[in-house]
Formats: C-alpha cells, structure tokens, sequence
C-alpha cells in the first residue's frame, strides 16, 4: 500500500481505491472555432499548439495515429484515447479546477485537414491512417522544468499531493519526470501535464491487470517521495548529486553535449566490465557543480543555459 502523504493543506491523502463517480462527457469543439497562434511542441506522437478559443489562450494537442504495443493490453493504446480518457476522469472528480492540472475544454475528433487556417500545419497527419484527434485544455504562460533552480519544499508538496489525488481518481500517470513537472513561478504553482501514457483504470472492477497498475501507482509515488528527497538535498548542495537522474536521465538527450554522450558510453562500457571506478567519467559529470544558489536564473543543465523551451503538454 502507498504511504499517507499530508497535501499543502495539511489533509491526508492516500492512493487507495477511488470513489465512485459518473464519467464525464466531453464537450465536443470543431476545429475551425480555434485560431493557431504558434507550434509550441511537435513529437512522434503529437503537434501541440497555442490557440485562441472563446477568447481565451488554450493548449491544442493534436495526436499522432498509434498502434504501438502496450504493456496492458486491456487499455488503449492510442496516444488521444489514453489523454482524454483521463482528462475526463479527472474533470469529474474536480481535478481540473484546482490549478495544478490543465482544465479540460473538450475533445476535437476526425479533424478535417483542410479546416481553413489550419491546412498547413496538419500536412504531416496527411499519410496517417485515420483522421487524427485533438484534446483541448488550457493554457499556462512562463512555465520552466521543476528543477533545482526552481524548486521548494512547498511545490514539492503540491505535486507530491496532486500525484495522489489522480492515483485516488484511478489514474495512472506512467511519465514523471522533470519535463512534465512544471512550475509557474508568479503564482508559485506547480502544474503536471502530459498523460497521453496514462492508464486510467475502471472504477468498479479489480481484474489482475488493474491490481497490476495500482501497485505501479504505489511505485510512481514511492519514487516521487524519493526524487523529492533527492532534490531536497541538492537544494542545500547547491548542485547535482542525488538528483542526477531526474536532470539528465538515461535516455534524455536534450541537454547532453558530445563529451556527455561519451563518458556515458565509457562508463556503460566499465560498468559492463565490472571494472567502474570512481574517477569514472560518468561520476566526474554527476559531480559537475552548478552555479550559485543566490542566482536565481540559474538550471542545471550540461550548457549553464537558462531552459526556455516550451513544455511538452
């Protein structure tokens, strides 16, 4: 069982099973009632757009046609289908109000790719077997990567307890990670975004499967705790030491110079060998030290550049 975890609000919060409500229908919204304003993301998955709908600022992420395998083949694996089924359940349980989730606008389905003002940015969904589908939700200015630079004990609160609230509403983030974890710091909010991964499980049915996923719930926020902890202390250090997987990971690239890529594939090579040293150069760049706790504009990334790029969504 996943441990209580006390919210900013001082309630306790547990991940156990979720209360029984009805499921939200979405508002269905026709493409040509948004305007493009700018190209914000683009993937393997999706296009990710800022536009304007019903004079206000929204976040339009057009999906990409997937049949990728899943893990659990009793869930969708459809990028959209994945997003907007937990975006509807977490409209109903009154997530999407609280600040620290998108709200959910509705759903644009079978999107017409000559839908005027939109023709040049939808060619690339032209050879997808089926007409691609859009979610709607809102839209937040000046968000950065939840990282040193931006990190306290009091936002590290608010997305360890809004990772229990979607567990309690029974769904499953699967994509933790520092580019899904957003700060907007003129409101000190933390906002989580991104669930085309998520599983969204039932609310009346304990299958295998489904015992399966909540005990991946109980992980995702056993290893929260721990990356907070980790953060928590590199915030005292002033650079990165525990906390060099959530900054860099594995398999994220972003940031990573060619002197990067190489010591990684020496110390994999080392480690492979049993013969990983401590002047490992892999070791020598977890050690790397960051700028000065009193420069507030400071990231930890492999250039000491300022991260500006627009979120994934």
């Amino acid at each position: 069982m996943a441990p209580d975890i006390p919210s900013p609000t001082g309630e306790t919060l547990s991940s156990d099973s979720p209360v029984s409500l009805p499921e939200y229908q979405a508002p269905e919204i026709y493409l040509a009632e948004v305007t493009p304003v700018e190209l914000l993301h683009e993937s393997d998955d999706s296009r990710v757009f800022r536009g304007r709908w019903r004079e206000k600022d929204c976040v339009l992420k057009i999906c990409h046609f997937s049949e990728e395998p899943s893990f659990f083949k009793e869930y969708e694996t459809d990028p959209f289908l994945r997003e907007s089924q937990a975006y509807c359940r977490l409209k109903a349980f009154g997530l999407c109000e609280k600040g620290h989730i998108p709200d959910f606008y509705g759903l644009i389905k079978n999107i017409d790719l000559k839908t005027q003002g939109w023709e040049p940015h939808l060619e690339v969904f032209a050879e997808e077997p089926e007409l691609p589908n859009a979610v709607v939700i809102e839209f937040f200015p000046n968000l950065r990567p939840f990282e040193l630079s931006t990190y306290s004990a009091n936002r590290a609160d608010q997305l360890r307890a809004t990772v229990v609230e979607i567990h309690k509403a029974g769904v499953w983030h699967g994509d933790i990670e520092k580019w899904n974890t957003k700060v907007q710091e003129e409101t000190n909010r933390m906002i989580l975004i991104d669930f085309d991964r998520a599983v969204t499980l039932p609310l009346d049915s304990r299958t295998e499967t489904e015992k399966d996923i909540r005990g991946k719930m109980a992980n995702e926020e056993v290893l929260l705790l721990e990356t907070l902890a980790e953060l928590a202390e590199d915030h005292k250090r002033g650079k990165i030491w525990s906390s060099w997987y959530w900054h860099y990971g594995l398999w994220n690239l972003r940031n990573w110079t060619k002197e990067d890529l190489a010591a990684v594939d020496v110390a994999v090579r080392a480690a492979a060998e049993g013969t990983l040293a401590a002047e490992s150069p892999l070791l020598v760049h977890v050690e790397r030290p960051c700028q000065d706790l009193s420069y507030v504009e400071w990231t930890v990334s492999s250039s000491d550049e300022k991260d500006d790029s627009p979120p994934n969504w």
